[in-house]
């Protein structure tokens, strides 16, 4: 596995620490920005997976066009994230059935 793997428990104090100390965060956050990972799935969604004899892959990775549209915008005390791809926000927050309409065959999207 590659990049770095947070855990805020261990890491919060002494960037907090670090934050206490320096004024401006912007040069410490840019580098952080560049090499977080992603959350990985709760339980809940792999064990319905697995009901519905799905396979769970990298879903950034199936596509380039949502990994090639992540940004991010350091500021002096915090960073944040985003993308503009369409199907983000479903992605980070989840759709009502049916939302999307229905498939060819009749089946609710998602």
């Amino acid at each position: 596995m590659t990049g770095i793997e947070y855990n805020s428990v261990t890491l919060d104090p002494p960037l907090a620490a670090v934050a206490d100390a320096v004024s401006d965060m912007t040069r410490l956050w840019t580098p952080l920005a560049n090499c977080s990972p992603f959350a990985p799935c709760k339980q809940s969604t792999l064990d319905r997976y697995a009901k519905l004899r799905l396979t769970f892959g990298a879903p950034m990775n199936a596509s380039v066009n949502m990994r090639n549209t992540l940004f991010y915008e350091t500021a002096q005390s915090n960073v944040e994230y985003g993308s503009n791809a369409i199907h983000a926000t479903v992605m980070q927050f989840g759709a009502a059935k049916s939302v999307f309409g229905k498939a060819s065959d009749g089946s609710s999207i998602p």
